[in-house]
């Protein structure tokens, strides 16, 4: 622009090429998120018959501690109808990998399922407790809203039991003790036992081998008592 010109008025002047793009809307304010919560249902507390239908362990932040979680399928009368399902958690201790204390209640609900004690070498697994009927008794917890759960189980009415071994045919009658008399001594006793073994051997030794001198060798059942040798000569 020359100096001599006058500036040009505010109704002259270009709008400035670099304009800013429409204004966008403020951004809407979040979403409340959902709550959710977990709905256990109620009963009658009472003796029911229920179909355990899965186990679990797991480790309980509120607790601080390991559960065996059993989710059972509460039945009615008939055992087709579903009532509920209702929990039943079993301690596994506080220690860094579950442990079962021969005190708590997972040992005593183990050996009740399983039938017997475990073995030495037993991981005494929850999946014997898996898809079986048992007869329970559920009770109402302790609090602002109680649920049912159960708390103990009666008897196992399907799955895993002692397996009662059949007898084995011998092939042979069993021979028949006689009762210990004043002839016969008591079979009970071990050492007569022994004794009277080891005097039979002698004596089948001794009939095999007739040409041994009596002095060389005596049974033992012998009463006789061995001869006693006399002083050597020189002495």
């Amino acid at each position: 622009m020359n100096r001599f010109q006058s500036a040009p008025t505010t109704s002259q002047r270009q709008a400035p090429t670099h304009t800013k793009g429409p204004r966008q809307a403020h951004p809407a304010e979040p979403a409340e998120p959902e709550i959710t919560w977990a709905d256990y249902s109620r009963i009658e507390p009472g003796e029911y018959f229920a179909y355990c239908r899965s186990s679990r362990v797991y480790y309980s932040g509120v607790y601080h501690k390991w559960v065996c979680l059993l989710r059972f399928d509460v039945l009615a009368p008939d055992r087709m109808t579903r009532l509920t399902r209702a929990p039943m958690f079993l301690s596994l201790g506080r220690r860094a990998k579950p442990f079962i204390s021969r005190c708590g209640n997972y040992w005593s609900a183990w050996i009740q399922a399983n039938g017997g004690g475990p073995h030495r070498h037993d991981r005494m697994s929850p999946l014997v407790f898996r898809r079986r009927m048992a007869r329970v008794v559920v009770r109402d917890t302790k609090g602002p809203a109680p649920y049912s759960v159960v708390t103990k189980i009666g008897e196992w009415e399907t799955g895993r039991r002692l397996a009662v071994l059949p007898e084995v045919p011998t092939g042979f009658d069993e021979p028949t003790v006689q009762p210990p008399g004043p002839d016969k001594p008591n079979p009970a006793n071990k050492a007569q036992r022994k004794a009277e073994r080891d005097a039979r051997l002698d004596r089948e030794w001794f009939d095999r081998n007739p040409h041994v001198a009596s002095a060389t060798y005596k049974p033992r059942d012998s009463k006789v008592p061995a001869p006693v040798k006399g002083p050597k000569a020189g002495s």
